[in-house]
C-alpha cells in the first residue's frame, strides 16, 4: 500500500512495545492495530491546528482509505497487529 511504512524488524519492535504500553493504560487505552504512514500530518491540509494540535477530523477525513484499511476485516501487510 503506498504511503504505509511496515518493516518486519519495526513490527517485531512495536509489538514489544505493545506489551509495555498495555501494562500502563491497561485494557481501555489498548492500541490493536497499528498502521505507521511515510507521510505526516500537515498544517496547510488543517490536519494540525494554530497550536500544534491534531485536528482529528480532519485527519479522518483525508486519511479515510487508511483508517478503512486499518479497521478491515482482514487487514493488509502493512497494518500491525497487536499480539502477532
Amino acid at each position: 500500500m503506498d504511503g504505509c511504512i511496515k518493516h518486519p524488524q519495526l513490527a517485531q519492535h512495536i509489538s514489544k512495545l505493545h506489551t509495555g504500553l498495555t501494562a500502563c493504560i491497561g485494557s481501555s487505552g489498548r492500541v490493536e492495530r497499528l498502521l505507521l504512514l511515510a507521510e505526516p500530518p500537515h498544517l496547510d491540509t488543517g490536519e494540525i491546528t494554530d497550536k500544534g494540535y491534531i485536528n482529528q477530523r480532519k485527519v479522518m477525513e483525508r486519511r479515510a482509505a487508511f483508517i478503512n484499511r486499518l479497521y478491515a476485516d482482514d487487514p493488509e501487510d502493512v497494518v500491525i497487529v497487536a499480539g502477532s
